[in-house]
């Protein structure tokens, strides 16, 4: 694991004089500036003291892989004391300018909040979103400064992206295939009617342009106006994300298999043609899964359609303070409690169908098709900016190790 940065340097370095001065006064406990075990006392709480804050402070940086002392020199006439670190999880060939924080396998923190009980009360249920929703918030903040992303990207290059739905104030930047189709069409049922029936929370009730018609005109393209918008800490900002790699799956399926638009069929073919093992063998002629991953690596991030862009790069989350980090995971309890906030109607709800299909057969099958497995581990590598930012876990379908 490489570590960089005076922040972590500086008290690291102080930990290892401190140690050795210890180390040196318990094998020469006869030299004269060590007599006294006054100094053993303050130089020991000294140690302890900053070890505490060295740990609370860049435990999240390294993935909870923590530095530790395995072994000290007992040359002290050399002045040498060394720290040996654990790279047990160590990822090869992981460039220090792309990410300094990995997730370890298990539940997300905003799930140490927990589920809705029968017995909770809207009043419990509104803090404990309001607990997972300071977590997301507090998580992503950190990612962004340990990353280096705080200060990367500006808004400027948002417009067109951020939506301000005037009637509720609710200012949003839509990802694609985060359910975004589900999510324009309870806004527009409760931007659009002050009483809409259930029909209207009905996905495909409004056509796929209807929709578009629909965000357009509340799409913010002055410059001026979206940049008052994003700094205004009285409005309240949303943004919905997904497992980054389940969100690529389906952005390939939606846009690959499932659907044949004429450009899309075209950059198929010629990703086969590519990337395929033998693309002259009677077949198709459309890209696999597997060459599409290899077209994914391949690409610079730059030339990313929006369906499998970064989430980065689309709403630059490093850049605005989202109040609402809804997840599709957690989808229909996050909508709750935004459509609280916003004073919607009682009725109001996400349309059915909204939820993922998390590590499902189609998910695994799919994800097993990728060969070879180095090829896995580099997909990984190219997205883990993004699973670190929003606290997902490495992906247990993937044989990362």
């Amino acid at each position: 694991m490489q570590f960089s940065g005076k922040r972590f340097t500086i008290p690291y370095r102080i930990s290892l004089f401190l140690l050795k001065e210890l180390i040196c006064w318990r094998y020469n406990y006869n030299m004269s500036h060590y007599r006294h075990a006054k100094k053993y006392v303050l130089l020991f709480l000294t140690l302890m003291i900053l070890l505490i804050i060295w740990f609370h402070k860049y435990q999240k940086a390294v993935g909870y892989n923590f530095l530790y002392f395995e072994k000290i020199t007992q040359n002290c006439n050399h002045g040498v004391a060394r720290g040996l670190v654990d790279e047990s999880h160590k990822v090869e060939n992981l460039r220090s300018e792309e990410i300094h924080i990995l997730t370890n396998e298990g539940s997300q923190s905003d799930e140490n909040f927990g589920r809705e009980s029968s017995d909770e009360d809207e009043d419990e249920f509104m803090k404990r979103m309001k607990k997972r929703m300071d977590a997301r918030r507090k998580h992503l903040q950190r990612a962004c400064k340990d990353l280096g992303l705080r200060d990367e990207h500006s808004v400027d290059n948002l417009r067109g992206r951020i939506t301000h739905f005037k009637k509720y104030d609710l200012v949003n930047c839509f990802n694609p295939k985060t359910g975004i189709t589900n999510f324009k069409t309870l806004l527009h049922a409760i931007v659009t009617s002050d009483k809409p029936t259930m029909e209207d929370y009905v996905l495909g009730k409004q056509s796929g342009q209807q929709l578009r018609e629909f965000i357009d005109n509340y799409t913010i393209i002055n410059k001026t106006e979206q940049t008052s918008l994003l700094s205004n800490q009285d409005k309240l900002k949303m943004i919905v994300v997904r497992e980054p790699l389940e969100r690529l799956l389906s952005s390939f399926r939606d846009r690959f298999v499932l659907r044949s638009l004429p450009g899309y069929r075209r950059r198929s073919e010629e990703i086969h043609k590519k990337y395929g093992s033998n693309p002259n063998v009677s077949d198709d002629g459309l890209a696999t899964f597997n060459e599409f991953v290899s077209y994914f690596i391949d690409t610079p991030p730059g030339r990313y359609n929006t369906h499998w862009q970064h989430y980065r790069n689309l709403c630059q989350p490093c850049a605005i303070d989202f109040d609402i980090i809804a997840k599709q995971e957690t989808i229909e309890e996050d909508t709750r409690y935004l459509l609280k906030l916003i004073g919607a109607p009682k009725e109001a709800k996400i349309p059915a169908g909204y939820k993922t299909r998390g590590t499902s057969q189609i998910v695994l099958d799919y994800y097993k098709s990728v060969q070879p497995k180095e090829k896995l581990f580099e997909l990984y590598r190219q997205c883990s900016q993004e699973f670190a930012l929003f606290d997902y876990s490495k992906p247990s379908y993937l044989s990362l190790k």
